[in-house]
């Protein structure tokens, strides 16, 4: 994901026919390309970043593609936030013991690696929360344009047709154990516009404290783990919204992230034993089961218009595993 000020939101298809989602005016969404290795998103983002970009829109920074800034990564000596927990959710041992390892590889490269304060991202939960969940019900339904929604946004569409049923949900989810689940669906809902003016200074408040304290620590870069688990199958993530915390975090921050594979789950390592008093442990259980042979991934987020770096400190990890020598 580059940052989000480096690329054009012209004519994107919108889900919702009439307007734009109330999330997108708080986080800014951004795309990135797909890769086998570093080098082909580098290609890719030299190839968008140029005037021709620029004039098809004009709001987009016009910031080439820093070569330069990009290679001298292998020699300059980082700053580098690490955490294998963001206290939200935690992770499988195989993804902390990957964390582990990179950060004494990088280490003896001599890179300095300083372990990041992750109490900002129960704050960031709690916004998230708010923003997927609070909003109008009725703009979930609109954007779904007939299609029968999946869960977790079945209580939405519920609440537009019928708001007291809605309400028994996130307690039907508790008593089931989803705890954090039903703490995310009962986020307080933003009606007014005063309301969400109210939220939106939070959110910007949130961000500069976290700002603040990413120059006061002088960090260049952070590896953590993109997922806390391996890759889910088809419909275990309906009641593990938490999880995504990983992610989201740096959407919410609008700070450039990417991820590289490094290697695969061994024999053994198929396990997610974390502590969590919550169902959504069950689930975790049951997607880390048998997944021997399962790609583990880290994920790498910078500052805002600091793609290069970012991308930089990618190509040493991959580099370090050389995950992308295998066939695809």
């Amino acid at each position: 994901m580059p940052t989000p000020l480096r690329t054009t939101h012209r004519d994107w298809a919108n889900p919702h026919p009439n307007l734009k989602e109330p999330t997108e005016i708080l986080i800014k969404t951004s795309y990135g390309p797909i890769g086998r290795c570093v080098e082909d998103l580098v290609l890719v983002l030299k190839s968008w970043w140029d005037k021709n970009f620029w004039k098809y829109d004009a709001y987009v920074i016009p910031k080439p593609f820093n070569t330069k800034s990009y290679e001298k990564m292998s020699n300059k000596k980082l700053r580098i936030a690490y955490f294998d927990d963001n206290q939200v959710f935690p992770c499988a041992e195989v993804v902390k013991s990957v964390i582990r390892e990179t950060v004494n590889k990088l280490k003896n490269d001599g890179h300095e690696l300083v372990e990041m304060n992750t109490d900002f991202f129960a704050h960031a939960f709690e916004y998230a929360s708010r923003l997927f969940f609070g909003i109008d019900p009725s703009i979930i339904v609109d954007e779904l344009q007939g299609e029968s929604p999946t869960f977790p946004f079945k209580p939405q569409y519920i609440s537009s047709e019928c708001s007291i049923s809605s309400m028994f949900e996130p307690a039907a989810l508790s008593m089931s154990g989803y705890h954090q689940l039903a703490e995310a669906l009962n986020a307080p809902r933003i009606y007014t516009l005063k309301e969400f003016c109210v939220f939106a200074e939070q959110v910007c408040l949130f961000k500069s404290e976290f700002t603040d304290y990413w120059n006061q620590m002088g960090f260049d870069c952070v590896i953590c783990p993109v997922w806390p688990l391996v890759a889910p199958q088809h419909n275990k993530t309906e009641y593990l919204f938490p999880a995504f915390s990983y992610l989201y975090f740096w959407n919410i921050m609008s700070f450039p992230a990417g991820v590289v594979p490094v290697r695969k789950v061994k024999k053994g390592e198929d396990i997610y034993n974390a502590t969590l008093n919550d169902g959504s442990a069950k689930i975790a259980k049951e997607i880390m089961k048998d997944s021997v042979g399962l790609p583990v991934a880290i994920q790498v987020a910078g500052f805002p218009n600091s793609d290069e770096k970012v991308l930089g400190v990618m190509k040493l990890l991959e580099n370090y595993y050389d995950f992308h020598e295998y066939p695809l």
